[in-house]
């Protein structure tokens, strides 16, 4: 097998490829919901990951002490995990979607075509996907996740912004808007929630429904076909109503009956972080039963081969006695079924699915102990 230098260098050549392709055409989004339930003292985050075209993906373990080199064009950022994190990956290892970490911070994303990442200036770069998993491993706070995303530079592929927040109830949104980061948080954060449009535009445009003092009635997500209202916006209301229901208390399943709220025929996954109990609870459109990973009952020692588990598989409703060592066939699986669903990646032909997953599975590393 080549070595990770010149795996990451071709792979790196064929990202630098898509973004060029991806810029002038329109492609499937992300249409995913984040919102934040309960007080500071007990907050649930909770997620709607909806892409149409496959929910194929896996729970991963992440381990702590485990040295990470990015997969984009140098000068490539690396990093040592100082927490331990629990992701749902659909790219495949070191590219998750969301995730919660030790520390009890969480990291989610969703689609923004207003999105333009910063200009190259020197800083380590790594792509979008895997700076969820660097701010997982580097960061115990919404504080410093913010500040160790200021030390590497985020070479997007495909434009997405994040939703953040922690055990201590702070919050955060991140977006690189113009090419430059914007943050909204504390008091520019008055509704904890984020879909697939700039924070700003949302806020400013759900004053259109009658639950915000607008004329318009707040209609249900799947009445909006036909309707002439934005998905984004009317899912962003839905989720803010239901933090303000769960203002005083959140429980799982009342953030479950939120995630509900906001389905559409595209929701593959919902998934709630409990950043405090430390636990992570999912149900997917092809395994409704709803299950669970408890981070207390995990070990999270250095290994390159992490513990994983398909997101569809119909345990009970704890897994963590069904996890087992990642293979570098069962990963090329997963990336194979979501880089196949994006068409303007079939241009690179069949070998980049097996190019990528070879260089995520050389890309970390445990230290001499």
């Amino acid at each position: 097998m080549p070595p990770l230098g010149q795996i990451a260098c071709r792979v790196a050549r064929s990202l630098t490829h898509a973004i060029v392709c991806l810029l002038g055409t329109t492609v499937t989004a992300l249409a995913c919901t984040t919102m934040a339930l309960g007080p500071a003292s007990y907050r649930l985050v909770a997620y709607s990951f909806d892409f149409g075209p496959t929910g194929a993906g896996m729970v991963v373990v992440n381990p702590v002490g485990i040295v990470r080199t990015s997969l984009y064009d140098p000068p490539r950022a690396s990093w040592q995990a100082r927490y331990g994190s629990v992701t749902v990956n659909q790219a495949g290892l070191g590219m998750p979607t969301a995730g919660l970490n030790t520390a009890g911070l969480v990291v989610t994303l969703m689609w923004n075509d207003d999105v333009a990442y910063e200009p190259a200036d020197g800083r380590p770069r790594l792509n979008e996907l895997e700076f969820i998993q660097y701010l997982l491993d580097g960061a115990g706070s919404v504080e410093e996740a913010l500040a160790i995303a200021a030390e590497a530079q985020v070479a997007g592929m495909v434009p997405i912004h994040y939703f953040l927040a922690d055990a201590g109830g702070d919050a955060a949104t991140l977006a690189f808007l113009d090419g430059l980061p914007v943050v909204r948080r504390g008091e520019t954060l008055p509704m904890p929630a984020l879909t697939n449009l700039s924070y700003d535009v949302l806020v400013d445009q759900v004053d259109l429904f009658a639950p915000f003092g607008g004329d318009t009635a707040l209609p249900a997500v799947r009445d909006l076909p036909g309707s002439g209202l934005d998905d984004s916006v009317v899912r962003f209301a839905h989720a803010v109503l239901a933090g303000q229901e769960a203002r005083a208390a959140a429980s799982p399943e009342a953030a479950f009956e939120a995630l509900s709220a906001v389905r559409s025929p595209s929701t593959r996954w919902q998934v709630v972080f409990d950043p405090i109990g430390q636990e992570v609870r999912y149900q997917t459109v092809e395994a409704p039963d709803r299950r669970a990973l408890r981070l207390g009952d995990l070990t999270f020692d250095c290994r390159t081969d992490a513990l994983s588990i398909d997101i569809d598989d119909r345990e009970s409703w704890s897994v963590v006695g069904s996890l087992t060592p990642l293979t570098g066939a069962e990963n090329l699986a997963v990336v194979t079924e979501a880089f196949g669903s994006f068409p303007h990646f079939q241009r690179f032909g069949p070998d980049f699915p097996a190019m990528l997953s070879a260089g995520q599975m050389q890309s970390v590393a445990c230290p001499p102990s």
